[in-house]
């Protein structure tokens, strides 16, 4: 049995070109990412007490992997999972409280240029490796796991926030 090696940093925007071949990386990330802090900011930014604050956290598992295919060139591959614990408003009585959220993904990117091609015009998922993922593009090698991250957490999020009444007397 292999050990996994997690790396606890990486970058969004994310260059194609630092990641090796037909090879998985692991990451075990939380906010002292840049990136994944300004995630997490961006969850508790209805907040008024900041105490509410304290007690939030997020992180982010990610398995990434660069394949090539004869059709679409390089495709980068990402899994992953997140949670967060964070604070917000409930919508009825406005009280600052805590919510979480979490989920799952799995998410491909493809160059940009198919985005224009009328046959993924309608895509959301794609079928590579006899899996199903959700469809993404790079620009010039560049993927922005950032915005992917961002649109499956808020996917998730309660919008609807509400206090349990038990909890508020």
């Amino acid at each position: 049995m292999t050990d996994i090696q997690y790396q606890n940093t990486i970058t969004s925007p994310f260059n194609l070109a630092k990641h090796p071949m037909n090879q998985t990386k692991f990451y075990q990330l939380d906010s002292s990412v840049d990136w994944v802090k300004k995630l997490q900011d961006e969850l508790n930014e209805s907040v008024d007490d900041p105490s509410f604050l304290d007690k939030t956290k997020i992180s982010i598992n990610l398995e990434i992997k660069k394949i090539f295919d004869p059709k679409m060139g390089e495709i980068l591959l990402v899994e992953g999972s997140y949670s967060s614990l964070f604070a917000t408003k409930c919508v009825k009585s406005f009280k600052d409280m805590h919510d979480s959220v979490m989920g799952e993904f799995k998410s491909a990117f493809i160059g940009e240029e198919f985005q224009k091609d009328e046959a993924y015009q309608e895509l959301t998922d794609i079928y590579i490796n006899q899996d199903t993922y959700e469809l993404y593009y790079h620009g010039r090698g560049v993927a922005d796991l950032y915005e992917m991250i961002h649109e499956q957490v808020y996917l998730e999020v309660n919008q609807y926030p509400q206090i349990e009444e038990s909890l508020e007397n």
